[in-house]
């Protein structure tokens, strides 16, 4: 409507509508924006071509460069997004080169750039480079923006240096919520459950209250560890802080009474759950098939049915496990003629699953044919 009548729009105006189209993710609108971009002259506006760097992430790297290559003068916005990007979509060589030629044409990285760059180093594992970027830092005096100490903690810790990342989270003078949920799933994924539970304590009496990823993540340390009394305690918390209208804090805390052995308590809650997800009908059927109750694991799979519910191949490989130990036969040959139209057969678990349950029929012949076909 506005390019029909008066103003006209200026860069500003087309700054927003790329913005949208961002969040649309829509390769004709994406294009279209791109044709008025060129058509009002907007082409060297640096903003402009930052914003529509950032939709032809998703559909085209290769126009990413082009429009890239054209802007005569690159400020560290430019060069910073350009890095994120390479980085977001796996081009993490090209990002490393990216920061490093920003340097060679004297374009200054600030906290920016280094947040846009450590994302690569903790997803390719390249802690040498993590290092250097590190000290880098340090010499520019961009080191205490907590953004930038974050991210050097998620790069310590997906590199497995959990030491480093432990000291620099200590260090931080303004923790912020990130950095919390950063250290406590760090903590988790290089398997010290223990730390992420004091984490959760200490996190406490730091005015920041936790949020739904954060729960998850301290529910599954509370498995890890075994500690039954936190797990419980835990469960007090999401109660009284009305954490439990959450599907996914629901099931996660499920699962941690299922891996207790505690079966009626996961029962109890799972009925409690207002709106069950695929996740949660899953978990429900896994605990009932791995705790020795078959027979309601089917149960489960009949309610989940009726509620038009689809299931995925953890559903039926749970469902193969319940078929194997009640021996239901015809039940497992249904479930393999559905997998195998739907394409579960890939699986290397559903494949496993059904060995197992042609196996413990006694028919060896078929179970062997079966792992034949697997190429791994």
């Amino acid at each position: 409507m506005m390019l029909m009548d008066e103003p006209r729009p200026n860069y500003v105006t087309v700054l927003s509508v790329i913005r949208a189209v961002d969040a649309l993710r829509s390769e004709d609108m994406t294009r279209g924006i791109h044709g008025l971009v060129i058509k009002m002259g907007l082409e060297s506006e640096v903003p402009v071509v930052t914003a529509l760097l950032s939709v032809y992430s998703v559909w085209d790297m290769a126009v990413l460069w082009e429009l890239f290559d054209q802007i005569p003068t690159k400020d560290v916005v430019l060069w910073s997004a350009l890095v994120s990007l390479c980085a977001k979509n796996g081009q993490y060589v090209e990002a490393f080169e990216s920061f490093r030629e920003m340097q060679y044409y004297g374009v200054q990285a600030n906290h920016v750039s280094i947040v846009s760059i450590l994302p690569a180093c903790a997803d390719l594992g390249a802690l040498s480079y993590g290092k250097q970027i590190h000290g880098f830092s340090i010499k520019r005096v961009i080191y205490s923006f907590t953004n930038v100490q974050n991210s050097l903690v998620h790069m310590y810790s997906k590199c497995r240096n959990f030491e480093a990342s432990i000291r620099v989270f200590y260090g931080i003078q303004k923790k912020d919520l990130i950095s919390w949920k950063i250290m406590i799933h760090g903590c988790i994924e290089n398997e010290y459950p223990r730390e992420a539970l004091i984490l959760f304590s200490k996190m406490q009496p730091s005015c920041f209250e936790p949020n739904e990823t954060i729960l998850q993540g301290t529910i599954g340390a509370s498995s890890q560890a075994e500690e039954l009394y936190f797990g419980l305690a835990l469960h007090c918390y999401i109660l009284k802080s009305g954490f439990l209208a959450f599907v996914s804090i629901g099931t996660a805390l499920l699962q941690m009474y299922a891996k207790f052995g505690e079966v009626d308590s996961a029962r109890i809650l799972f009925d409690q759950l207002h709106q069950k997800d695929l996740i949660a009908w899953s978990a429900m059927i896994s605990t009932y098939a791995h705790s020795g109750h078959p027979l309601n694991a089917m149960d489960t799979f009949k309610q989940m049915q009726s509620t038009n519910e689809k299931p995925n191949e953890i559903t039926f490989v749970s469902l193969l496990q319940a078929c194997s130990s009640v021996g239901a036969q015809e039940l497992g040959e249904s479930i393999e003629a559905y997998v195998t139209k739907a394409g579960y057969l890939s699986n290397a678990f559903m494949i496993s699953a059904l060995i197992d349950l042609y196996c413990k029929f006694g028919r060896i012949n078929r179970g062997r044919s079966l792992f034949d076909e697997i190429p791994t």
